[in-house]
């Protein structure tokens, strides 16, 4: 269960960076 808490912890934050990137990038 944590294992795969992290996992998803992990692919969140990722894809919150993501957006960032996007998004100042398209601002």
């Amino acid at each position: 269960v944590l294992r795969t808490l992290a996992e998803q912890l992990t692919y969140s934050t990722t894809v919150l960076l993501n957006h960032l990137i996007h998004g100042t990038s398209l601002l």
